[in-house]
């Protein structure tokens, strides 16, 4: 850019002590840990399923599912999900967007992205971990930084080193 070299900034750079070389590793799936996994609902370039573990203070992103058109649905991501972990039998926590538990004049009356998300999970009896609002986004960013950059009362994150998206986006 303008013959300088380095890295572009490009002015929204939200996680800044994020550092590739300490929070990427391999992380993988404990047998008998429960599963944590968040829902990004874009529709492009993918609806995003990120999976987590929690161990002791250590937070492990273990695995993510991107699903492209045309399978950039609900339906799709979780039997996606449910095909990778279908032997999980140790507690499923389901987070996400707020926005997602609002009604859509496209569903059924008391429809939701999360009522769905129950209905095809069902097996893996998930709890919703869903607030009614978000917090607000600068308080969100501050204390993941603070995580990222001092390991808040001893919380660590770790983003596995396969993840094709998660690390980029937070780079």
């Amino acid at each position: 850019v303008e013959g300088k070299w380095g890295r572009i900034k490009t002015g929204s750079e939200f996680f800044f002590n994020f550092k590739f070389d300490r929070h990427v590793k391999e992380c993988r799936h404990i047998q008998g840990l429960p599963l944590h996994i968040a829902f990004d609902f874009n529709v492009n370039p993918y609806m995003s399923l990120s999976v987590w573990q929690v161990e002791g203070k250590g937070v492990y992103m273990i695995d993510e599912i991107a699903m492209k058109d045309p399978e950039n649905t609900i339906k799709h991501t979780c039997r996606e999900f449910t095909k990778r972990y279908n032997l999980h039998n140790a507690g499923l926590f389901v987070y996400g967007d707020p926005s997602g538990r609002k009604e859509d004049v496209g569903r059924e009356k008391g429809f939701n992205y999360f009522k769905e998300i129950e209905r095809d999970l069902a097996k893996f009896r998930p709890q919703i971990r869903v607030p009614n609002l978000a917090p607000p986004v600068v308080m969100r960013g501050n204390f993941i930084n603070d995580i990222f950059a001092n390991g808040f009362d001893g919380i660590k994150i770790f983003i596995h080193d396969k993840s094709l998206y998660l690390k980029d986006d937070l780079l």
